[in-house]
């Protein structure tokens, strides 16, 4: 029997903790019900990404392999008829989920399956409300239908300068990337960088990234690159004043 506090999570096929969720998969494949709540329901995604990779194939007899294969193909359209009997209720679906890979996957699965395409401005406010800004962030298609709203809560965000800052000048070095929406001016992005640099705590390493990016992403103006020198620099004296030693660090 599965254990109720494990849940299944598919990172990739080396992934060092994929042996750890064997026994879960084959409870749950063996013990077949169709899911009730939110968390089971992207477990089984979880669960069919798994079957999928083949990844335990070797360790499953060929009758076990081959009814595990057909059982996840049902799998799509519980996950579909889930999402579309909750449509009107999916605020509160979306905040019983308590794993935050799961609210990741929760946006993954949106897209997969197209879940999005019949929301309204309205609706998709409501459900991106409590969600991480970086979350939406990491998918492309919902960034791109919502945009005016992604707009508005990167004006609105701390954590948004960061996240910029990260997407121009560390792009080469982040596993999963961002994406900005078109309603996003540059005007707004320098806005959003000073806002940063004057603002009471921000990061030594990031108001780096503002002054050493060169690249042709984004043109930062030399104005907003001096103010983050100047911020810098009274950080680095505060610091030093304090005792504290400063290490340069790569953002990841």
């Amino acid at each position: 029997m599965k254990d109720k506090n494990l849940r299944i999570l598919f990172f990739s096929t080396t992934d060092l903790c994929c042996g750890y969720y064997l026994e879960g998969i084959e409870a749950i494949l063996n013990e077949w019900h169709d899911p009730t709540n939110i968390m089971d329901i992207i477990e089984l995604y979880h669960v069919k990404k798994y079957v999928d990779s083949e990844i335990f194939k070797g360790h499953w007899q060929q009758n076990s392999d081959v009814y595990y294969k057909d059982a996840v193909k049902t799998i799509p359209r519980l996950i579909r008829q889930f999402y579309g009997e909750n449509t009107s209720c999916l605020v509160k679906v979306y905040k019983q989920i308590d794993l935050y890979e799961y609210e990741k996957s929760f946006w993954e699965i949106v897209i997969k399956y197209k879940i999005s395409e019949d929301w309204d401005e309205d609706l998709f406010t409501l459900i991106a409300s409590p969600t991480d800004i970086h979350t939406l962030l990491l998918n492309k298609q919902i960034v791109k239908q919502f945009g005016s709203y992604i707009r508005e809560r990167l004006l609105e965000e701390e954590e948004a300068a960061e996240l910029i800052i990260r997407k121009y000048a560390f792009n080469e070095i982040i596993s999963s990337p961002i994406y900005l929406p078109e309603e996003l001016s540059e005007s707004d992005i320098f806005s959003i960088l000073l806002k940063y640099i004057n603002s009471q705590s921000p990061n030594l390493n990031y108001l780096r990234g503002v002054i050493t990016l060169s690249k042709g992403f984004l043109k930062i103006p030399d104005k907003i690159k001096y103010q983050a020198k100047k911020k810098s620099d009274e950080l680095e004296k505060r610091f030093s004043l304090k005792g504290i030693i400063i290490i340069h660090t790569d953002l990841v």
